[in-house]
């Protein structure tokens, strides 16, 4: 039984890389039940696939699905004395991300305050994490003021245990530096930014490559000012190649590199070839996660028409 399984986990993975995402689902669906049984529900392979079908399901923005996934995962967590803490500490912040990206800000800080309390003098790393994700809820409804207040929180702390090459710094460094682009302080978030790519080429081996790569990326956007688009262009190549590595080369984070390469190639090239290209393989890519009707596939539509060759 659990080699069938094993191989169906497998089949997951190439239509998680290549699609159909509906497929993708259904076998994780599928896998987590299987797992569930044969393993018990808190068993880290378990509550990997359970990772993994949440991510699928928030890449397709059907929030509430991942959400109960999530929520359900952290109620059986509660419920066995021998989980293990890290695990718990994942599946809260993930329910803490699902409900924010999904624009539901009020349930999203109940949540995290929550948690906050629970880690609070038991695990520092974890409780100091709790207030950075307060922070982006923060942000993400644009209360900048908040927002800064608990980066600058972690960021004093990380200070006074003369922690500024700690992990931990790194994502401060980096939400700082999104902090500031939604603020138009495009010179300060470069710096914060560059202070994150520095914490994290010290940390080598160690360094969260999920927070790499999207410090990359930012980066990428920010540093054109001055630059040969060439230039430019190669650092974006640089970025996606990373992001295939990473999270997979046909995901909506990919997408959204594809896209800027589409705009660059164009607008700093003039070769419309090679923008249509990356243009395409971007709406292939959201229209595999979000469908042919999605706002998303729509704008690249647009774009597409834009660059087709005349008469």
């Amino acid at each position: 039984m659990l080699e069938k399984l094993k191989e169906k986990f497998q089949q997951s993975h190439f239509h998680f890389v290549n699609g159909p995402a509906t497929q993708c689902e259904a076998l994780l669906r599928e896998c987590l039940a299987g797992y569930g049984e044969q393993l018990g529900n808190t068993h880290p392979q378990t509550l990997q696939i359970g990772h993994l079908l949440t991510q699928v399901l928030n890449y397709q923005k059907r929030y509430h699905e991942a959400f109960q996934i999530k929520n359900l995962q952290i109620e059986t967590l509660n419920a066995d004395p021998q989980a293990p803490p890290e695990q718990m500490f994942f599946c809260i912040r993930q329910l803490i991300e699902i409900a924010r990206d999904a624009e539901q800000f009020e349930p999203a800080m109940s949540i995290c305050k929550q948690a906050v309390t629970r880690y609070q003098g038991k695990h520092i790393e974890s409780h100091a994490f709790l207030v950075l994700l307060a922070g982006t809820i923060a942000q993400a409804m644009e209360e900048y003021d908040k927002a800064f207040a608990h980066y600058a929180e972690v960021r004093t702390v990380l200070e006074r245990d003369q922690a500024n090459d700690h992990i931990l710094s790194g994502f401060t460094q980096f939400y700082l530096g999104t902090l500031e682009r939604d603020r138009d302080q495009d010179k300060l978030a470069l710096q914060h930014f560059e202070r994150t790519a520095e914490i994290l080429q010290g940390l080598g081996e160690g360094a969260d490559q999920e927070l790499f790569a999207h410090n990359q990326f930012q980066l990428a956007l920010l540093r054109t000012e001055g630059r040969e688009p060439q230039q430019v262009i190669g650092n974006l190549l640089a970025c996606l190649e990373t992001h295939a590595k990473v999270f997979g080369p046909r995901v909506p984070l990919t997408a959204k590199i594809h896209s800027s390469l589409g705009y660059h190639y164009n607008h700093g090239l003039a070769d419309k070839e090679s923008a249509q290209k990356h243009y395409q393989m971007a709406r292939d890519i959201y229209t595999q996660w979000l469908g042919a009707d999605s706002v998303e596939v729509a704008g690249l539509n647009s774009l597409l028409e834009l660059l087709a060759p005349k008469g």
